[in-house]
Order: structure tokens, then C-alpha cells, then sequence
């Protein structure tokens, strides 16, 4: 059965600080859907090698903070699914990921900055069907760092610094049809490991 630490349906002006969560099993760790206005920090989500989905989830949520929290575990770091504008996630840790931060499917308007992100197994971003987001100020070590799958469109990825990592940025074989004027300016690698693309700067793509 699936399992939740925390679970928001339909609420607002809601706050989730300084909580520990461990051992959730197939489930969320911290799960909001249809909830706005709402204050997710300060919490520690570790040791949770079953978590299957995600650490935090939102889901059709709007305008919530996401700050300081540290996830470790496996699956999805933070998830934004089906309809997540204007939500604001910066100065996470996350680690042992598959995917550290993923959008998918009309995530508009997000910012995403000073984010820690280490050793995620398919990337530490993941894109699919996204607009108008800015992912800045972000450190990635150990990972792939930003993937991109279908329709994303004029998002801005800046100032991150990416180290060691295999593909610093893929986006797939049609990229001029599902990922048109997405600007990547100033990103920088260190160390860089066997890579096709080591870094797009100040490029209109």
C-alpha cells in the first residue's frame, strides 16, 4: 500500500518545518495536492532507501515554498507534476537521488536556485513539457546535470555550477522541435569527466 510521512490535500497557508521523516515505504515523504501559499522547510528526510516516488511531491500546487530541507534517499528528490506554477525552491540538499529536482507536464513560472544536488543516478534536473522557469545559483555534483524530454519552452538555466559530471546538458535528438528559446547562460563545469557538451553559454536555443 502506498504510504505518506506528511500528506496536504487542498490546503492553504499551511506550514511543514523541522520535521524528521524516515522509513516511508512506497510513498511520499511530503505529499501536497490542490495546496497553495504553504511553507515546506527545515525538514530532514533521510534513510529511506524504500521511498519509491518521492521525497516531496506537489502535485496541481501553486506559489509554496520549498527551502532547506535535506533528502536523502532514492526515486525523486522534489517532484513538481501536473500543473505547478509560481512555486519557489531554493537552498536544498539532495542526495543519492535518481532524479534530484523533476517537472513534468505544464510546470510554468518556477524558480529553482541554490539547490545542492550530489550523486543522482539519471540527473539532478529533469525537464518534460515546462515553460518559463529559472533554475540559478545551483551546485550539482557527481550527476548528469539537466535532461530534457518533449515540450519545454523558454526556460532560463544560469549561474549553476556542475561538477564532474558525465553530460552536462542533454536534451533529446529533436531538440529545435520540443525545447525551443530555453536560454543557458553562464553555467560553468569543473573537472569535467567524457562529455559531447561541457557547457552552453549565452545561447538562444
Amino acid at each position: 500500500a502506498e504510504s505518506f510521512g506528511i500528506k496536504f490535500n487542498n490546503v492553504h497557508h499551511g506550514k511543514v518545518l523541522n520535521n524528521y521523516i524516515h522509513d516511508i515505504k512506497f510513498g511520499w515523504a511530503i505529499h501536497l495536492e490542490h495546496s497553495c501559499y504553504n511553507n515546506i522547510s527545515y525538514n530532514s528526510i533521510r534513510d529511506t532507501d524504500d521511498i519509491t516516488y518521492s521525497g516531496i511531491y506537489l502535485g496541481v500546487s501553486h506559489e509554496n515554498v520549498l527551502r532547506r530541507n535535506l533528502l536523502e534517499s532514492d526515486g525523486i528528490g522534489i517532484h513538481l507534476n501536473n500543473t505547478c506554477e509560481r512555486n519557489f525552491i531554493s537552498e536544498n540538499a539532495l542526495y543519492n537521488y535518481d532524479q534530484g529536482i523533476r517537472l513534468s507536464f505544464e510546470i510554468d513560472d518556477n524558480i529553482i536556485s541554490d539547490n545542492i544536488i550530489s550523486n543522482s543516478t539519471s540527473a539532478a534536473f529533469f525537464l518534460k513539457n515546462t515553460t518559463h522557469n529559472i533554475i540559478s545559483g545551483n551546485i550539482v555534483n557527481g550527476s548528469d546535470f539537466i535532461k530534457y524530454e518533449e515540450y519545454n519552452r523558454e526556460n532560463i538555466v544560469e549561474v549553476n555550477l556542475f561538477n564532474g559530471v558525465c553530460s552536462p546538458i542533454y536534451i533529446d535528438e529533436t531538440r529545435e522541435k520540443v525545447s525551443p528559446k530555453n536560454i543557458f547562460m553562464a553555467n560553468s563545469q569543473i573537472n569535467p569527466t567524457v562529455s559531447d557538451i561541457i557547457c552552453i553559454t549565452d545561447r538562444i536555443i
